[in-house]
Order: structure tokens, then C-alpha cells, then sequence
């Protein structure tokens, strides 16, 4: 009877389980990518259902109501050349507080100059959120908000908190801090005004065992102390061409070695 009973059993259960797989699934993303940034003064404990993730795992979005506004903020930029922005273009993002409560917003940009967040509200006017409060920022992707384009993180270093960006997961972190400056130059006689550019400076930094350490260089020789260079992973290194010399090839190298070492 058991035998008979069961495969028809079998589907109904499976589409269930499928059912549920959206409202978990970035859950699980969020907890395996924050099981060991616990080391940080601020919990990173992440209530997903809270923050507003839809059935499907799309981040839905509301109005900013917990967010305070800055006022008196210029804005406008136009007469400055280069880019002040982490994002150049407007993300999904999803924000969570130090209170603990999360914020959504559907058009979203990080300022590296000011900290600052700015957003576009439902009459399509750019505005000035106060990032005081912020302890995570997520943006998205803005065709596909499952997928994680950026992840940062207020932590505070030299008794000043500062925005870090947090490069991959695991047992070693690579960090990186992006600070834009607003730079004068020379009077310019055919425009009649002086010349401003913005000036970008990124700083990176090794995260492991609740110690933040910074790197002079993204380079071999700089690495190596803080990194297991052993036999396994030299090895490893020259079958991949990985140089360690830039950023792409770091995190390469980190995803691989946590992937390997128990966490």
C-alpha cells in the first residue's frame, strides 16, 4: 500500500520544497557570506525576511520612512569632473541599520566623498540619506537583485568608523576603503572658472581572526604576510598565473584558499 501511495506523494512534496526554495535561498547566501565577519565590532546577523525579499528572492521596496535626510546638500556635480560614486549607475539596494531594522530602496547610489547615500524617491528627485546609522549596505543588481554587486560594511578603525568594502567571504577577507577627495586645479581662462576633478584613492586591508591589517600594496611581496604561502598554495598560484598583483587575482586566490581550509 506504502509502495503504491508514495510516488504519487512524491511530486506534490517536491513542488512544495521548490515553493519554498525563493523565500530561502538568499538566507543561505547571507549566512554562509557572513559566518565569519562575526570578528567585526557590529553583529552581521542578517534578518532577510525582514528586510523584504519577496517570494520569488527578488528584493521588494518601499519608502525610506526610517532613514533620516540630509539637509542642505548640494547635489549637483555637473561642473566637477570624473565620478565621486561607487556605483555610476542607479542600484536596487537594500540597507540595514544599526538599530536593526532594514531599509529598501529601489534607486540607489554610495558617495566614496561623503559617505553618503544617495536615492531617488517615488517623484523620481534625487535626496540625501544620513549614513550615521547605516551598518550594511547591499546594492544589486539592477537586472537580476539576487545577485550582490557590491557589499559594505561601517567598521570602526583608529576610533573612527569608516565604510569598507568587503571583496569575498570566508576565513580571510580582503578589504577595501575608497575615499574621494575634491580636487582644484589651475583657473581655466576659456571657461572662466577653475578646473575640478574628483580624485580616487583605494586602500586595501587583510580581516582575519578579528584583526584588520593593512596591505602597503597589492603585490606578492606584501601579501605574504599576511597570507599562507606554503607549498600547497605556491603551487596552486603558478598552475593559475596568479601573480597576486592585482585585485581580481587576490580574491581568486582567497576563494580558493578558504575554500580549503576549515572555517
Amino acid at each position: 500500500m506504502l509502495r503504491k501511495w508514495l510516488p504519487r506523494v512524491q511530486p506534490f512534496l517536491l513542488s512544495i520544497i521548490c515553493a519554498s526554495m525563493g523565500n530561502y535561498f538568499l538566507v543561505i547566501v547571507f549566512t554562509i557570506f557572513f559566518t565569519n565577519c562575526d570578528v567585526i565590532a557590529q553583529n552581521l546577523n542578517f534578518d532577510v525576511s525582514e528586510a523584504g525579499i519577496g517570494a520569488n528572492g527578488v528584493v521588494r521596496f518601499n519608502d525610506p520612512s526610517l532613514m533620516t535626510e540630509k539637509s542642505g546638500v548640494k547635489i549637483d556635480y555637473s561642473d566637477v569632473r570624473g565620478n565621486c560614486f561607487l556605483n555610476k549607475e542607479w542600484m536596487p539596494a537594500l540597507i540595514k541599520l544599526k538599530s536593526g531594522s532594514s531599509v529598501k530602496f529601489s534607486n540607489c547610489k554610495f558617495n566614496l566623498m561623503t559617505s553618503d547615500i544617495h536615492y531617488l524617491n517615488n517623484g523620481g528627485v534625487e535626496l540625501v540619506a544620513e549614513s550615521k546609522i547605516v551598518n550594511l549596505i547591499f546594492l544589486f543588481d539592477q537586472r537580476d537583485t539576487t545577485k550582490i554587486v557590491f557589499t559594505l560594511k561601517q567598521i570602526r578603525q583608529d576610533s573612527q568608523e569608516s565604510f569598507f568594502q568587503f571583496m569575498n567571504s570566508g576565513k580571510i577577507v580582503l578589504l577595501k576603503k575608497s575615499v574621494v577627495s575634491l580636487f582644484k586645479g589651475d583657473y581655466d581662462l576659456s571657461r572662466a572658472k577653475n578646473d575640478f576633478r574628483f580624485v580616487r584613492k583605494d586602500d586595501y586591508f587583510i580581516l582575519e581572526s578579528k584583526t584588520i591589517y593593512s596591505i602597503a600594496n597589492l603585490n606578492k611581496e606584501s601579501l605574504s604576510k599576511y597570507l599562507p604561502i606554503n607549498r600547497a598554495n605556491v603551487d596552486w598560484l603558478k598552475m593559475n598565473k596568479n601573480k597576486l598583483k592585482d585585485e581580481i587575482q587576490v580574491v581568486n586566490f582567497l576563494n580558493y584558499y578558504n575554500a580549503t581550509v576549515v572555517q
